[in-house]
């Protein structure tokens, strides 16, 4: 399971560690934070880098990453009831 709470709402403490792997404060808009997970994800993206011809080695550290930045971003748009 890839970090999913399986229907449960977050905690405050998740809710507040998965703003700051975004790197957003609570009070951002929602297209703010839309703009911001989708410029993550752009940039740490692990074929984007592949396609740069980053090593394999970095390749691996950056999809633990976009995992982190995509289960953060399931997190924050679940508390928001965003789509």
């Amino acid at each position: 399971s890839r970090g999913e709470t399986g229907g449960h709402s977050a905690t405050p403490d998740e809710l507040s560690a998965a703003y700051a792997v975004l790197g957003v404060s609570t009070s951002v808009s929602d297209e703010e934070l839309k703009r911001r997970y989708r410029d993550l994800a752009k940039k740490n993206h692990p074929d984007a880098l592949r396609a740069q011809g980053l090593p394999e080695a970095m390749v691996g550290k950056a999809t633990e990453r976009m995992s982190r930045i995509n289960a953060a971003w399931e997190t924050v748009k679940r508390a928001r009831n965003l789509n």
